[in-house]
C-alpha cells in the first residue's frame, strides 16, 4: 500500500467582509505533491469544480488559495486536492466555508456644502440600516484623517457632522466611514467639499441727496470686496409708481430715475453666500421747481425753490 499525501494543518473557515482579501491555507508533510483547490460553487458539497487562477482567486495550484471576497461567493465550500505524482495517490483536505458579509449601503452620499465663515457647516450621509455606525474624516490637503468632537466639530460619529469653526477650512473635503454594527464591515463615502464664504463687505454710510426736478441721479454705494451688492427701494412717496435703476441694480453708482416728487430711501445691500446680508440706505429728495405764478401767489415772504428758501422781500 502507498501512503496518502500527508496534511499536517487543515484549512479553517473564513469570515470576511465583501471586497476584502483573505486566504485558505494547508500545511503538508513536505512531500513533492501537486495541488488543486476545488469549490462546490454553492451546491452544499454535492458537486466540486477545479479552480483556476484569475477572477477572484490566485494560488489555485498551491497550498494557499488567496481570494478577493465577493458576495457571490458567500456560503461556498472549498477543499484542497493533494496528488502524489509518483503513486497517483490523492488526499482531500477538510471542506471549509467562506462567509462574506455585505458592506453597509450608502443610499445618499455626502453633498458639497457652503457656509459663512461665522456660521456652522453641515454635511450628512444616509444609509439603509439605522443601526449603522459612523466616523467622519477630513482632508485639508495631506490626506484624510479622523476628526472628533470638541476640536471644532460636533457629531463626528453620527450621520451628520457639524463644522463649528469653518475658518481656514475653505476647500476642505469631508467623508465618512460607515460601519455595520454587527460585522464591523465598512463602506467609505465619496468626499464632499466645504466652501467657506467670507462675510460681505459692510457698506459705508451715504450722505442724503437733494435733486431739483425729476432728473436721474447717480447713487454712491460701496464697491464690495466680498459679495454682490444690489439696490432696492426701501421707502417711496405716495403717488410714485416707477423707480428705474438705469445702469442695473448691481451697479454701485447706478443712476436712478423716478416719476414722482418727494423723498425716497434706497437700500444698497451686499450679500455673500449664506452670510447675513448687510445694508446701508440713502435718502434722495426730489423737489418740484415752482413756476413764476406760484412764486407770486399769496404774497408769501419766502418761497422754496428745489429745497432752497428764497426771501421774496
Amino acid at each position: 500500500l502507498q501512503p496518502l499525501p500527508g496534511i499536517v494543518t487543515l484549512p479553517a473557515d473564513v469570515v470576511v467582509c465583501q471586497n476584502d482579501t483573505d486566504q485558505f491555507d494547508v500545511v503538508t508533510d513536505g512531500g513533492a505533491y501537486t495541488f488543486r483547490w476545488q469549490t462546490d460553487n454553492g451546491t452544499g458539497g454535492v458537486t466540486w469544480t477545479n479552480l483556476n487562477n484569475g477572477g477572484f482567486f490566485s494560488g489555485a495550484f498551491s497550498t494557499t488559495l488567496s481570494f478577493t471576497a465577493s458576495n457571490t461567493l458567500n456560503g461556498h465550500l472549498y477543499r484542497l486536492e493533494l496528488t502524489n505524482p509518483v503513486t497517483t495517490c490523492v488526499s482531500l483536505s477538510d471542506e471549509v466555508e467562506m462567509t462574506v458579509n455585505p458592506l453597509p449601503v450608502i443610499t445618499a452620499q455626502p453633498q458639497n456644502a457652503e457656509t459663512c465663515v461665522s456660521g456652522i457647516g453641515l454635511i450628512g450621509v444616509t444609509t439603509a440600516d439605522p443601526t449603522d455606525l459612523f466616523q467622519w474624516q477630513i482632508n485639508t490637503g495631506s490626506g484624510f484623517s479622523t476628526i472628533s468632537d470638541g476640536t471644532g466639530f460636533f457629531g463626528t460619529t453620527t450621520d451628520t457632522v457639524a463644522i463649528l469653526d469653518p475658518s481656514g477650512l475653505n476647500g476642505a473635503q469631508f467623508r465618512v466611514i460607515v460601519f455595520d454594527a454587527v460585522t464591523n464591515c465598512d463602506s467609505i463615502s465619496t468626499a464632499a467639499t466645504l466652501t467657506v464664504t467670507p462675510e460681505p463687505t459692510v457698506p459705508a454710510a451715504m450722505v442724503p441727496i437733494d435733486i431739483c426736478g425729476l432728473t436721474s441721479t447717480a447713487l454712491n454705494g460701496t464697491v464690495p470686496a466680498n459679495g454682490i451688492g444690489a439696490w432696492s427701494v426701501a421707502i417711496q412717496p405716495a403717488g410714485a409708481s416707477s423707480v428705474v435703476f438705469v445702469d442695473g441694480v448691481n451697479d454701485p453708482n447706478t443712476r436712478v430715475q423716478v416719476d414722482a416728487f418727494g423723498t425716497y430711501e434706497f437700500a444698497w445691500t451686499i450679500s455673500n453666500g449664506s452670510c447675513t446680508p448687510v445694508s446701508a440706505t440713502v435718502e434722495v429728495t426730489y423737489f418740484d421747481d415752482p413756476s413764476p405764478s406760484q412764486a407770486d401767489a399769496g404774497g408769501a415772504d419766502t418761497l422754496s425753490f428745489c429745497g432752497t428758501a428764497i426771501n421774496l422781500n
